[in-house]
């Protein structure tokens, strides 16, 4: 017996974004052979306001008739002003109440030109879902951004987002298989979505990891999968580099300690010593953690690793070990921000995990600097520029700190 789907597109203009992101929906139901879809498309509807006669009854009996035997729903919708699009409340008005959305499982698909995404329209949408018995699954799918994130002719720029976008579909066949037969359950979907290539999570105002070392073990984990792109950086010498580079108005030697000080610094404070990589960039909610180390959430835009002159924004969990002398930074596709406010990272590259640590001697350290971009397949390109790039950000940010928190003057050679 096939799954029944019912997609409804919840913006009527032409060309809209909204249907250009449900065609990515639509081609990953196609991909299972079990699966009947019934698109819906407002804009084909001539659908009544709640309480006048329908001007064509046949249309609209059809249009309840295939939500009313569907599986199960997806609804997309774009946002307008805070909300949900009024020709999707018109259709939902139009399944009766009780809905004929009652009872069915429910997968969210939203997108907004701003850079948080559909959030509000979201909620919004699955309050009026819940609301007339609609069973609404977690992780609904927000595309901020979304005049940038496709092309002219529809298709999706970036891999990662294209993944993301399919996951209401996917998300939605998973409950109603697991549900149905029954095999997995809501919880499970969460977990699964927790453990994706993508690092997609619930999102949360804290950091995920008790300690340090259980954030090390994602970032290892990353680290070691063979699809991923990973590059390290030789270990370069600090005070060689300011010797070579930068002439100094007094005696300055970076000890240990105090390299592991800019670098903690740096992760706090990213605009203020990488002003060459950071435009922006905010911190907060720092804790300690169960093993005395430290974390905090931080959100900044960055300049894309591939093409400089783009900017897009970085959400990362920081983890800070003194003990070991490393930081970590955990990249997220979403968490809230200080004031509840809903965040997402930028579509204009894949996510990424981050290590920097200070090695070698007291007299003589070292600063340790490695990356994994968490890549389907390993990207030979972006491999090549950030070797290209090399360590030139390294001198660049510990003659800040010379300069700030040293107080002595350096001029470039």
């Amino acid at each position: 017996m096939p799954i029944k789907i019912a997609t409804i597109c919840g913006s009527v203009q032409p060309g809209n974004n909204t249907a250009k992101a449900l065609r990515l929906v639509l081609d990953e139901f196609a991909r299972h052979r079990d699966v009947e879809v019934t698109p819906i498309f407002l804009d084909k509807l001539d659908l009544p306001l709640p309480g006048l006669a329908a001007r064509d009854s046949a249309a609209v009996e059809r249009f309840q008739e295939s939500v009313k035997e569907a599986t199960g729903v997806l609804l997309a919708s774009p946002e307008y002003h805070g909300g949900i699009s009024s020709p999707m409340k018109l259709a939902i008005d139009n399944l009766g109440y009780p809905s004929m959305l009652s009872g069915k499982p429910i997968s969210l698909l939203g997108v907004a030109a701003g850079m948080i995404g559909a959030i509000k329209s979201l909620e919004q949408l699955r309050g009026i879902c819940s609301h007339v018995g609609g069973i609404v699954l977690p992780l609904a799918i927000s595309v901020a951004k979304v005049h940038q994130v496709f092309d002219e002719q529809g298709n999706c720029r970036d891999a990662g987002t294209d993944t993301f976008i399919r996951g209401a579909a996917t998300n939605l066949l998973d409950y109603i298989r697991g549900a149905i037969c029954p095999r997995i359950n809501l919880e499970g979907i969460v977990r699964r979505a927790q453990e994706s290539d993508l690092g997609q999570l619930p999102v949360t105002s804290r950091c995920t990891h008790s300690s340090f070392a259980k954030a090390r073990e994602e970032f290892d984990q990353a680290w070691n999968n063979p699809k991923h792109t990973r590059i390290e950086l030789n270990a370069t010498d600090v005070n060689d580099a300011l010797e070579k580079y930068y002439s100094a108005g007094a005696p300055v030697r970076i000890t240990k300690p105090m390299l592991w000080d800019a670098e903690a610094k740096k992760f706090w404070d990213p605009r203020t010593y990488i002003p060459f990589v950071v435009r922006e960039g905010k911190s907060w909610g720092r804790k300690t953690l169960q093993d005395g180390e430290e974390c905090f959430l931080r959100a900044s835009q960055q300049r894309a690793w591939m093409d400089g002159e783009v900017f897009g924004q970085v959400l990362e969990e920081i983890y800070l070990s003194p003990r070991h002398h490393s930081a970590l930074g955990i990249g997220r596709a979403k968490f809230l921000a200080e004031d509840g406010s809903a965040l997402q990272a930028g579509s204009n590259q894949r996510l990424f995990h981050v290590e920097h640590a200070v090695g070698g001697t007291e007299a003589r350290p070292l600063n340790l600097w490695r990356i994994v971009h968490l890549t389907t397949e390993q990207d030979d390109a972006l491999m090549k520029r950030q070797l290209e790039l090399g360590d030139g950000w390294v001198r660049e940010f510990v003659a800040i700190y010379v300069e700030k928190n040293l107080g002595i003057q350096l001029t470039r050679r």
